[in-house]
């Protein structure tokens, strides 16, 4: 009986590690071949590759260009994208960063700071990752708070994404997750209403600006989706959202978007993925490098979905976890260093630098990336603190150290 119960072992591990090296087998080769069959833009494409039908309405960020003392406004302005059109006495940015669940924040200052009354009009909005699902409705103006609001309220896990593992690991796919969900919603709430107010805005010389991360170029993107919104067909509309999901596509864990582009007379495909792989959040070079800046008032408002650090804690020896942690800590020192740059500009330029963060002390529990309990509180705490004024930490002429750490 006992060499029965051994033999049955023997032959359930080898069934066992028969099927995960088949499993193997067949990622390694779909990979492959699903490389393979990629239309790719060739490398030295790169800079040609254009939207099909439609004028350009994006531009790769090259660290080259900004090693030789461009800026974001040199490298933007010196392609064909149009110039924002500063006709105000006072020049309003926002810029909303990446976050995941803890956009809901950034959803709870908007609606929050509309209910106190002084929230203006912006000039420009860039947003990044869970900002890119922020940033067009905030651009549109108050009238659309209630839209942000459910969003961040009344949107769970399985309004985002859907498992995928099973053919993640037979099939090769490219991700774990599935965020065909996440199409489903944006379809039915960045509707062609809502992109036409954006198409009329930006008619009127205010800018919208959502960030992407090409994987192939390896490099940020910044596309202007006020001039996609002004093309007005349906592909431009799918465009739009496009942009917005690849933004907001976390690698591995959301499958890449890939959008279609034609270089050189052929029809090739990019990979895009979340905004945040290159940056956290932007603008404020953009608008420091016009004009219009070094004369008048410019007000910068940096909306950070995060606390500013992460408390410490105890990381389990998994590789989930390893590699959940790893990239936090990134992320993490990624947006000081985003921070930082904004703080220097406003130090050294005519701009009033505000930014806001989650508070140290919010430690909700956490049931999943988008717990709806957690994101409804979060939502609260953000509106109830910009009701009632006092959550802008100014940078005018605070060192660097008081700034990224105020209070301390």
């Amino acid at each position: 009986m006992e060499d029965m119960k051994m033999a049955t072992k023997s032959i359930l591990s080898i069934i066992i590690i028969a099927a995960l090296l088949v499993a193997g087998w067949l990622y390694l080769v779909k990979g492959y071949i699903s490389m393979k069959i990629r239309h790719a833009v060739p490398p030295q494409l790169t800079y040609n590759a254009r939207i099909p039908g439609i004028k350009d309405v994006r531009v790769i960020i090259d660290p080259i260009r900004l090693i030789k003392r461009e800026n974001t406004y040199d490298i933007m302005y010196k392609s064909a994208l149009s110039k924002p059109k500063f006709s105000n006495p006072e020049i309003n940015a926002l810029s909303i960063s990446g976050g995941g669940a803890n956009g809901a924040y950034g959803a709870g200052i908007l609606c929050g700071w509309t209910k106190a009354g002084d929230r203006p009009v912006f000039d420009v909005v860039t947003g990044v990752s869970t900002g890119a699902l922020i940033a067009p409705a905030a651009f549109a103006g108050t009238s659309y708070d209630s839209l942000i609001k459910d969003i961040y309220t009344n949107i769970s896990d399985a309004d985002i994404m859907k498992q995928n593992f099973i053919d993640f690991l037979l099939e090769g796919r490219p991700s774990i997750l599935d965020t065909q969900p996440l199409r489903n919603v944006l379809k039915k709430a960045v509707s062609k209403k809502l992109i036409d107010e954006i198409a009329r805005e930006h008619v009127k010389g205010r800018r919208l600006y959502i960030a992407t991360t090409n994987l192939d170029a390896r490099r940020g993107v910044i596309w202007d989706m006020g001039a996609i919104a002004t093309v007005g067909t349906p592909e431009s509309i799918e465009l739009f959202r496009d942009v917005m999901i690849a933004s907001a596509s976390i690698p591995v864990a959301f499958p890449p978007v890939m959008i279609k582009v034609e270089a050189d007379g052929r029809i090739y495909e990019e990979m895009h993925v979340d905004g945040s792989v290159a940056t956290q959040s932007f603008g404020s070079g953009i608008i420091m490098g016009s004009d219009e800046a070094k004369t008048k008032k410019v007000n910068f408002y940096l909306i950070k979905n995060g606390k500013f650090a992460d408390a410490p804690e105890q990381v389990p020896l998994k590789i989930w976890d390893i590699a959940g942690a790893a990239f936090s800590t990134l992320m993490t020192w990624q947006s000081y260093g985003d921070i930082f740059r904004s703080h220097m500009l406003a130090k050294y330029e005519n701009m009033n630098l505000y930014f806001t963060f989650i508070p140290q002390e919010f430690n909700e529990p956490r049931k999943g990336e988008f717990d709806l309990d957690y994101m409804r509180k979060l939502f609260y705490r953000g509106f109830r603190t910009a009701q009632s004024g006092g959550y802008w930490t100014r940078d005018t002429e605070n060192s660097a150290e008081e700034v990224i750490a105020p209070g301390k």
